[in-house]
């Protein structure tokens, strides 16, 4: 299901905001591609989200010109988050939906990048919040069963998410529902989420009828690929 999207994007001749804008777009888009495909990818905090991080501290680099350096600490300040949301909630689109998942990681690369851009930690955690304020019932529903659609266009729309909620929060605008707050709300949540809403593949767009069609060719074309069992010795 993968059409190489990214490219697509990056190639656009149409910039509907800007070219940074449709830079991060399709950076988010590639390196989720890269994941669907069975890439090598680093989970940040799940592969199922990981073009988000990527996609939005690359370009943010690229457009400020900030140091590696500076990165690499946003990146760990975004690792803190996640530990955060890990305790009083989940990382896991199986445990809490596809907010737990893309939801968490646009809360770190929003935290993330407040931090690079000089934010105090009053910004970096209003900018969590205001992301998951964002993100909250987000339900995860991969067609097929697989980490393709409707995953990696998410990619492209919680990098978006992070990036107006960074902006929002660098100018001091409350959420107003502090951080903590926000994640025992999705936790709470994801805890009321029926299954099929959780990475079971039978509720949301997996179970309209496209979703169904394209489960059954995927089914179909599986079992033409597996060994004859029945082949005499």
């Amino acid at each position: 299901m993968i059409q190489n999207g990214a490219k697509k994007v990056y190639q656009h001749p149409v910039a509907v905001l800007s070219p940074e804008f449709q830079k991060l777009i399709a950076r988010a888009l590639a390196a989720k591609e890269v994941n669907s495909c069975m890439g090598r990818v680093v989970a940040a905090p799940t592969a199922g989200a990981s073009g988000i991080l990527p996609g939005t501290l690359y370009t943010l680099q690229e457009i400020h010109g900030l140091s590696d350096e500076c990165i690499v600490e946003s990146l760990l300040v975004g690792a803190g988050i996640a530990l955060i949301i890990e305790r009083k909630a989940s990382l896991a689109g199986a445990v809490g939906g596809c907010q737990a998942e893309t939801g968490s990681a646009a809360a770190m690369a929003a935290g993330g990048m407040v931090h690079a851009l000089g934010g105090d930690i009053d910004q970096v955690f209003n900018a969590v919040a205001i992301t998951i304020q964002c993100m909250l019932g987000l339900v995860c529903d991969p067609v097929a069963g697989l980490v393709e659609v409707p995953c990696v266009v998410r990619n492209a729309s919680a990098a978006a998410i992070a990036n107006s909620s960074a902006q929002i929060a660098l100018a001091r605008v409350s959420g107003v529902i502090p951080v903590d707050e926000c994640v025992e709300a999705m936790g709470e949540i994801g805890a009321s989420m029926e299954s099929k809403y959780k990475e079971t593949a039978l509720g949301g767009l997996a179970a309209t009828l496209t979703g169904q069609q394209i489960a059954k060719k995927v089914l179909i074309e599986d079992i033409e690929i597996l060994p004859d069992e029945n082949i005499s010795e």
